[in-house]
């Protein structure tokens, strides 16, 4: 008993357990944290304390004029504000070289479904009027449409449209002619014959007419798409050739070389 109170003489510090937070006995459980652990989780709590001081910071004492929110990728409009640029225009930027050809080769081919589409409804439409209106015509006046054509009898016109258009423009001459002569020749009689016939003739011109100005717009709105597709395989060929690599050849009994820069698609 008497030796109980030696112990405490020598100083002995003994190794206490780090006390445990409350969101690590969440995550590690009934085990304690040790050294080596708490080493890391202090270092990486270090860094980022120094990185959001650095932040702060910079946001006490920012220029807004230098450094505005999102200005490298953004522009600033006559009152002052910042126009952020869209989504696309963001993808488009991180995208690398082959992806733009990729993205920029995508969007022609889009446009060129498109076209090729409205291109089959228009000629479709044309087929169905020409052929209705070919026969109205040829009821009219069928050697008009042979000797305007300019081909042999027998045979089909080699453009539908011409003869449309040159029948109902040489019809109308000639009853304008037709018209002026048999007024100034004849008297009351052949005025007051033309003048009958053209009021019962008036609502069939009228019809005749309108679809000839249907026509028009859609033989109109055919050239227009057919600029267009040739405008998009132009465009699609240049791309191609832009971004593909070019083809030496060698010229023979020479020592020149020729760069070709070949135009076929992307396969």
């Amino acid at each position: 008993m008497a030796n109980d109170g030696l112990k405490h003489v020598v100083h002995r510090r003994v190794h206490l357990e780090r006390s445990q937070p409350e969101h690590r006995k969440r995550k590690v459980g009934q085990y304690l944290e040790k050294k080596a652990d708490y080493k890391k989780r202090s270092e990486r709590y270090h860094v980022r304390e120094k990185l959001i001081k650095e932040l702060s910071a910079k946001t006490r004492f920012r220029n807004e004029d230098e450094f505005n929110f999102k200005m490298i990728h953004g522009k600033i409009g006559s009152e002052g504000q910042v126009i952020l640029e869209s989504e696309e225009a963001a993808k488009r930027r991180k995208l690398t070289e082959k992806g733009k050809v990729k993205s920029e080769l995508n969007k022609i081919d889009k446009n060129m479904f498109v076209v090729n589409h409205k291109q089959n409804v228009v000629n479709k439409r044309l087929e169905r009027m020409i052929a209705s209106n070919v026969g109205l015509v040829s009821k009219r006046k069928p050697a008009v449409v042979s000797t305007s054509s300019g081909v042999s009898n027998g045979s089909k016109p080699a453009k539908v449209e011409h003869i449309l258009y040159e029948s109902t423009d040489s019809e109308s001459e000639n009853a304008t002619s037709a018209d002026t002569k048999g007024t100034s020749t004849s008297g009351t009689a052949t005025s007051t014959r033309t003048r009958s016939g053209g009021s019962t003739t008036k609502g069939g011109a009228d019809d005749k007419h309108e679809q000839l100005f249907k026509l028009s717009d859609m033989f109109n709105s055919k050239k227009d798409l057919d600029a267009l597709r040739a405008k998009l395989e132009d465009r699609r060929n240049l791309t191609v050739a832009k971004h593909k690599k070019r083809q030496v050849r060698r010229v023979r009994n020479s020592s020149t070389r020729i760069h070709e820069y070949p135009t076929e698609r992307l396969k």
